[in-house]
């Protein structure tokens, strides 16, 4: 069975910290309003764009998740789904080369953002039930998704629960992605929290060798 990964990027993958000595802002939104934004008023398409010089600059630094590498390299099929522009990939990557002397978007086969759907950045159940039914019809039946955000994963399963019903045939597991956490909680019918990468990879090893078991 082809399974995929769909996984958030901000503090699911990379590790995000404001530089507040190096920028001369407090934080981000500072930034915006020394752009001369009313946070009020900006548009989702403003406030996504406006992280290309903070990227650039390294004003907002970024580091991988420990066990990256290693985590992506098992599962193989990877996508991202982001409430970022795609443009902001381009700009994470360029400073993550300098870091890390690689680039981490060879890792992703895809890179889907809430902007392909419409000017916003926020997720919703019907964007993941598209991404869902796009890479079933591309033979993928097991879905993995992980996600910082609770909300985000609760959408995920709403997403899951629309194609049930539809008679779509396909396996899925859901991670909360919470970091500091050392402990893997399975949460019955919802989803499972896991405290870092390594851990979520260490679950998933678990249940592929139970499959082996079974199918021998």
């Amino acid at each position: 069975m082809k399974t995929l990964y769909i996984w958030d990027l901000a503090d699911t993958l990379f590790l995000e910290i404001w530089n507040p000595k190096k920028s001369g802002k407090k934080n981000y939104h500072e930034y915006l309003k020394s752009l001369g934004y009313d946070l009020k008023k900006i548009s989702p398409h403003d406030y996504e764009w406006s992280y290309k010089v903070p990227y650039l600059s390294v004003w907002l630094k970024i580091f991988l998740a420990p066990g990256f590498k290693k985590v992506l390299s098992w599962t193989k099929n990877n996508i991202v789904f982001t409430t970022g522009s795609k443009e902001q990939m381009s700009w994470r990557a360029s400073q993550l080369f300098k870091k890390y002397h690689f680039d981490v978007r060879r890792y992703f086969k895809k890179i889907y953002s809430t902007f392909d759907y419409k000017n916003t950045n926020v997720k919703t159940r019907e964007m993941l039930t598209n991404i869902i039914e796009r890479n079933y019809k591309q033979g993928y039946r097991e879905f993995v998704y992980a996600d910082d955000k609770k909300k985000n994963c609760i959408f995920f399963i709403d997403a899951l629960n629309d194609l049930f019903t539809r008679g779509y045939q396909l396996t899925a597991r859901v991670y909360n992605l919470k970091s500091g956490s050392d402990t893997v909680k399975a949460v019955t019918g919802q989803f499972i929290k896991v405290g870092s990468l390594l851990k979520l990879l260490k679950y998933e090893q678990i249940l592929r060798l139970d499959s082996k078991k079974r199918k021998a």
